[in-house]
């Protein structure tokens, strides 16, 4: 596995565990978890990394930053601003399917208001969508943000 894993791209590496699935009756996932149980740490959560699809590897740091006490917004930061939307909504439906839990309310119920607020609206942006830009939008944002500031100070 540390051999092949790493030198295959994403979209290879889901239809090796497809293939997998396919061939032995067994998820590759839970297969190498099993066979890591004695290798805990670095190594197999690479492993799990590696044969998650992107948006399952998400779904999962999203959990792991939000459940328990306090919240890793680092984590949470990291994937709600680089995802673009078809990335979000990929996400969405990865964590509904392994956590069978809305990431909206689970997103709520774990952050403070004003940051559950932003990551909500994060969450349901567009995201990148490209290399243009509106200057007009660019501009007229700007001065709302220090009219905002103008406001609050």
């Amino acid at each position: 596995m540390v051999e092949i894993l790493p030198n295959r791209t994403s979209k290879q590496r889901q239809e090796i565990r497809e293939e997998y699935m396919q061939k032995f009756g067994l998820d590759l996932l839970e297969d190498a978890n099993r066979r890591l149980t004695w290798q805990p740490g670095p190594l197999k959560h690479a492993t799990s990394a590696l044969i998650m699809s992107p948006a399952q590897y998400d779904a999962q740091t999203i959990r792991e930053a939000i459940k328990g006490p306090g919240t890793n917004e680092k984590k949470l930061n990291e994937i709600l601003i680089t995802r673009n939307k078809q990335d979000k909504i990929a996400l969405v439906e990865a964590y509904k399917n392994r956590f069978k839990s809305d990431l909206e309310k689970d997103i709520k119920s774990k952050t403070s208001a004003d940051y559950g607020q932003v990551c909500l609206q994060l969450l349901n942006s567009n995201g990148d969508t490209g290399n243009s830009v509106n200057e007009e939008l660019a501009k007229a944002s700007a001065a709302d943000i220090l009219q905002a500031r103008l406001t609050l100070a």
